[in-house]
């Protein structure tokens, strides 16, 4: 629709389009972060993920980097925490980054009891470490994802299931707790701030599109501190406690951070991205003379 002027804005386009249509005469495109993360949700409350320790070696043995310049081609995109700089209230420079380490993912899990058996796939208790993780493909990367999730968590002796599926399958799986893993994109500026849906999505062990089975006290006082608090200062500690406490207890393990991308027909002038997704921006667009 783009190269054959049946549209003068497409939105969300992907990545291999992207490139294609860059080498186009007749369409720039507009590329811009927005607060949207791509996210791993492991069940924290129980099954093989509930211990810490295996969380972090699940993260540990991700190359996002990796992921973010082969699948989504967009290097510099592999999330080092829950928020990019676009967000920063929300973005804690000092915090140490979420890194790739599948030696130290390897060491965490033989703490944890999980030794290789004769394929390599971990085992305890005559049981395998194998989880189902589902996601979707109303967001085409997502199952491009969920396959170099499965090739990487297998490195580290990991067997994972992927399952595409509907888009409703996910929180029909938190809420009767059969819920494993799942890969999903969550947009965090449904509201400018995204306290929010961080508040709906955390609180009281999460809900369908946040963490599965985590009760951590203190990110609950801290969230009731920071919403009652009028102090500038005091909410950016708090809101960095909060960013903190996520990268320690990794309820839900950030994979990249997205970017918004849109063609735009040369016929048209002035288009821009909104990173909060709340306009299109028509107001300020022109035909081209």
């Amino acid at each position: 629709m783009a190269e054959s002027n049946g549209a003068e804005l497409v939105f969300q386009v992907d990545p291999p389009s992207i490139a294609r249509l860059k080498r186009s005469k007749h369409v720039k495109v507009l590329m811009g972060p927005v607060p949207r993360v791509v996210v791993l949700a492991a069940n924290a409350g129980s099954g093989a993920t509930a211990p810490v320790e295996v969380r972090k070696a699940i993260s540990l043995a991700i190359q996002r980097e990796g992921i973010a310049a082969a699948v989504l081609r967009a290097p510099g995109t592999g999330a080092t925490q829950m928020f990019a700089n676009s967000v920063p209230a929300w973005h804690d420079e000092r915090l140490p980054a979420l890194a790739y380490d599948p030696d130290a993912a390897r060491t965490l899990l033989d703490t944890q009891g999980w030794t290789p058996g004769a394929d390599d796939i971990r085992q305890k208790d005559g049981e395998r470490l194998r989880l189902k993780l589902l996601t979707y493909s109303d967001r085409p990367e997502l199952p491009l994802i969920a396959t170099a999730l499965q090739a990487q968590l297998r490195d580290v002796g990991i067997d994972v299931e992927v399952s595409v599926a509907n888009a409703s399958a996910i929180p029909a799986a938190h809420n009767d707790g059969t819920l494993q893993l799942a890969l999903y994109g969550r947009n965090y500026a449904l509201v400018p701030d995204p306290l929010v849906t961080l508040l709906a999505d955390f609180g009281n062990g999460g809900a369908e599109w946040g963490p599965l089975g985590w009760d951590n006290p203190q990110f609950e006082r801290t969230m009731s501190m920071l919403l009652a608090s009028d102090d500038p200062t005091e909410q950016q500690r708090l809101r960095n406690q909060i960013v903190a406490l996520i990268q320690h207890d990794l309820p839900l393990i950030p994979i990249a951070w997205y970017r918004q991308s849109i063609a735009v027909s040369n016929a048209v002038e002035n288009a821009a991205i909104d990173p909060f997704e709340r306009t299109f921006g028509l107001s300020t667009m022109r035909w081209a003379e």
